[in-house]
């Protein structure tokens, strides 16, 4: 095996093109890692009447984003944000459902998630347990 000798000159470059590689690098903690994306579920079961209920693979919102409480002197003693992950974009579907009695219309409708924000509770149109 040869030995590589580097001049001082040489050496200098290299060190160079590393530091300017791990200045570059995203740090383990940037926004990228919390990763609210959609998520595919199958425990859902849709049910309607006159059908038998049956499982259906929906997408949900499923990540982690920034939250912060900030204390304060002076009540409420903090102020809070906290951001959630959920539906940025949705497209609605529908399937047929395979059991249904005769004369039942078989068509099942719901929302699947196609891509997913972190932004505050919408009570409009998410249970927001009181925030």
């Amino acid at each position: 095996m040869t030995t590589v000798r580097l001049t001082a000159g040489q050496y200098l470059v290299v060190l160079g093109f590393l530091l300017v590689v791990v200045m570059n690098a995203r740090p383990c903690e940037s926004q990228d890692s919390l990763s609210c994306t959609p998520r595919q579920y199958l425990k859902y079961y849709a049910q309607k009447p006159g059908c038998r209920p049956q499982r259906v693979t929906i997408y949900g919102c499923y990540g982690r984003c920034h939250t912060s409480e900030v204390p304060r002197l002076l009540p409420p003693y903090k102020i809070s944000d906290h951001d959630m992950c959920s539906y940025g974009e949705t497209e609605q579907r529908e399937i047929q459902l395979d059991d249904c009695d005769p004369g039942v219309d078989p068509t099942f409708g719901y929302i699947d998630a196609v891509s997913c924000v972190c932004e505050k509770c919408r009570s409009a149109f998410t249970y927001c347990q009181g925030i």
